[in-house]
């Protein structure tokens, strides 16, 4: 090997060792349901897994909390993440997904309003990133997905959450739950 070719390589490996790698992570919302929930899976074609997550809560008291497991890799103190995507499926009036994290609102989306008599279940639409980025010590975290919806409901598919210097063999996300709190007050 030329010097010239030795410079370049190791510039190369430099640039790779120092390059910040995003970590892509997609959540299926059914994932969160419990063996007594079951019933609220939907299937359809067109959903990643092939199934959505199905809700009907008028109340916007229906929730999935995600609990993020946060572990910065190597000698790093913090890890950068944000919510790239939620993908969801609606027919009939716009309903609302709203995003809070430790108790604090990141976004409040409203799905697209649009009839077509039960067709539009498997037309899923993606809500792009929502939120601004979170820069997280280590620790435990919950990210609650609220929705609220008209008397037919909305579908939830998968969250895609992206993260920086998360420890690669630990998900972000580590566990979640479905959950609906009317009953509580």
């Amino acid at each position: 090997m030329e010097v010239k070719d030795w410079i370049s390589a190791c510039v190369l490996l430099m640039i790779l060792m120092s390059c910040t790698c995003m970590v892509q992570e997609i959540f299926e919302f059914e994932d969160a349901l419990g063996d007594d929930q079951q019933s609220s899976w939907v299937w359809r074609s067109e959903a990643s897994g092939l199934k959505t997550f199905r809700i009907t809560s008028m109340e916007g008291r229906t929730a999935v909390s995600l609990f993020l497991c946060v572990r910065p890799r190597g000698n790093l103190k913090n890890v950068t993440f944000y919510i790239d995507n939620i993908r969801y499926g609606n027919d009939g009036p716009s309903d609302q997904i709203q995003l809070i994290f430790e108790e604090v609102e990141l976004a409040t989306i409203h799905s697209y309003e649009k009839w077509h008599n039960g067709h539009e279940w498997n037309v899923l639409k993606n809500t792009g990133q929502k939120g601004p980025l979170i820069n997280l010590l280590e620790g435990d975290y919950k990210l609650d997905v609220f929705v609220k919806t008209d008397q037919w409901g909305m579908e939830l598919d998968f969250i895609q959450i992206n993260s920086e210097h998360q420890l690669r063999s630990q998900p972000i996300i580590c566990d979640a739950i479905a959950y609906d709190d009317s009953s509580e007050n």
